[in-house]
């Protein structure tokens, strides 16, 4: 299932149906909130994904890095 980060809807589709993978885009550049989202996920983290691509994608923008190395920095 589809949710974003940027919306609260999460905390309610996490509690009812916890075995659903969530894919979860919105971290990052569109401002999710990313605490808000771990606490609505944390009784099943480990089927979920989190995904911040366009923060990864945009990483270089507005330094001198390479596009692979900023996306590492970001990342880690």
């Amino acid at each position: 299932m589809f949710v974003g980060a940027t919306s609260k809807v999460i905390q309610n589709i996490a509690k009812q149906w916890p075995s659903i993978p969530l894919l979860i885009p919105g971290i990052g550049a569109q401002g999710g909130d990313l605490a808000m989202v771990l606490n609505a996920i944390k009784e099943n983290k480990w089927i979920n994904r989190i995904n911040v691509s366009s923060s990864l994608a945009y990483a270089c923008e507005g330094t001198n890095e390479s596009p692979e190395n900023a996306a590492l920095e970001y990342a880690f």
